[in-house]
């Protein structure tokens, strides 16, 4: 297993998530949270002097939109050194664009694109995010885009009425067309001065890794439909957070604390 380097904090700003909470308060110790309603407020200061001593207003137009899917920008910060992963890209382009634009995101500090598995509601936002990406980014070479090699050519919901495909996700032509540069990688490996480490194969060892119950790929050279229910390709991104492990995957936020006790948060 590739050593992974301890850093001092982590930050991560949602882009896409399945639901936005804007208005309830947190009371984590070591966890601040921004994006509430004065956060979105300081956003829209008002010039206007017709509302009285109003500074400011809370404009909808500011306030991201949910979406079924996952993209999270990632910073590990050690010292004055700061890294930056973009973790999946959500569902669609149009969403991920908006919610970047809405959050004044700095999508130029993004170094490195990992994608989680093989699904469109993680996949579907990955042209889009990485043509801005490249954009904004002062380098002249394309960002980096982290995937697995086995990507299906389709996946999909066995159902009592036959199989039911999921749209396709982008292709590793579409992927580096966009201005990609890929990385193909199964094998665990760190990345970004080791601040971050990218897992082979999970191990399933908690109740909600069992798989997607009926799911199926298709396999173009046979032209049949074959179980898929593990989603073997699904690789988690972990950071040392001194010294407790901080992972996050497609389906869920792993932390292991130092006497490596595992809790598991489904549904992040």
């Amino acid at each position: 297993m590739p050593s992974l380097t301890e850093v001092d904090a982590l930050e991560v700003l949602v882009i896409v998530d399945n639901e936005v909470d804007p208005v309830s308060s947190y009371n984590i110790p070591g966890l601040t949270v921004s994006g509430q309603l004065g956060d979105v407020a300081a956003r829209a200061p008002l010039q206007e002097s017709d509302r009285g001593s109003a500074k400011c207003e809370i404009r909808l137009d500011n306030v991201c939109c949910g979406a079924h899917g996952l993209s999270l920008m990632i910073t590990a910060i050690k010292g004055q050194k700061r890294h930056t992963v973009l973790f999946d890209t959500a569902p669609e382009e149009h969403i991920w664009e908006l919610n970047a634009k809405r959050l004044r995101a700095d999508i130029g500090s993004i170094e490195w694109v990992q994608l989680s598995h093989w699904h469109r509601d993680h996949s579907g936002g990955m042209l889009k995010a990485v043509a801005m990406i490249n954009e904004a980014r002062s380098s002249k070479d394309g960002v980096i885009v982290d995937l697995h090699p086995n990507r299906p050519a389709y996946r999909g919901v066995q159902t009592p009425f036959g199989p039911v495909s999921l749209e396709r996700d982008p292709t590793f032509a579409e992927i580096e067309a966009a201005g990609a540069t890929i990385v193909k990688n199964d094998l665990p490996h760190t990345i970004l001065d080791d601040m971050f480490l990218v897992s082979g194969e999970i191990p399933r060892v908690t109740s909600y890794e069992e798989g997607l119950k009926r799911g199926i790929r298709y396999d173009e050279g046979t032209g049949t439909w074959e179980s898929d229910e593990l989603i073997l390709d699904e690789r988690f991104l972990m950071c040392n957070v001194k010294g407790d492990l901080q992972s996050f995957s497609g389906h869920g936020l792993c932390l292991t604390n130092s006497r490596q006790r595992r809790r598991c948060l489904h549904g992040l």
